[in-house]
């Protein structure tokens, strides 16, 4: 009687929280560089390079992370123990020789990684840093209730798009009320 939805990629796009993603992957590896405004605009060439046009999430996905921290988390972990913090293409290669499913990635980085195990404070500096991108400064406050660790992000949430019209949407939606069923929407989103 219930039909539960997806958020993201079934309602919206995922594409903003990649982008949040790899600007926070950007920011952890390129600290002195980042200017949230001129990052901002970067956008597109920052991810691009990031993911190596986008192989690398395709690849992590296909192992079986799909979650936007755990991304951040294996990248930086591979970056600093291979000494490649730029080097994006180097990171890929290494984490596909590793030839390890998502289970077996987050045991070897646990006992690995120089961030740490995955849940641990450094982890969770993570999080805070794509949620700051993600949410924006404002957001960001007033749902953590604390202040941006880099002040002047301007937030992602708010060039999120549908996957298919609004229009669309609401004409499914009103079709499934009308067969009497109740309709939500599920999501793993802070």
């Amino acid at each position: 009687n219930m039909v539960l939805f997806d958020l993201d990629g079934v309602i919206t796009s995922e594409e903003r929280y990649w982008d949040a993603a790899a600007l926070t992957i950007y920011e952890h590896l390129s600290p002195c560089e980042i200017d949230p405004n001129r990052v901002t605009a970067n956008i597109k060439e920052i991810r691009s390079n990031v993911f190596c046009g986008d192989k690398m999430l395709r690849y992590l996905k296909k192992v079986g992370i799909n979650s936007n921290w755990d991304v951040v988390y294996i990248i930086i972990s591979a970056a600093l123990i291979i000494r490649a913090e730029k080097d994006f293409g180097a990171i890929y290669e290494y984490l596909k020789n590793l030839n390890k499913d998502a289970m077996a990635l987050f045991k070897y980085f646990n006992s690995k990684s120089p961030v740490g195990k995955r849940g641990s404070d450094c982890y969770y500096r993570l999080v805070h840093t794509f949620q700051e991108w993600y949410l924006g400064d404002e957001l960001f406050r007033r749902q953590w209730h604390k202040s941006p660790h880099l002040d002047g992000k301007p937030g992602l949430l708010q060039g999120e798009e549908p996957v298919v019209s609004i229009q669309t949407i609401r004409k499914v939606l009103k079709t499934l009320k009308e067969f009497g069923l109740s309709l939500g929407i599920g999501t793993g989103r802070n």
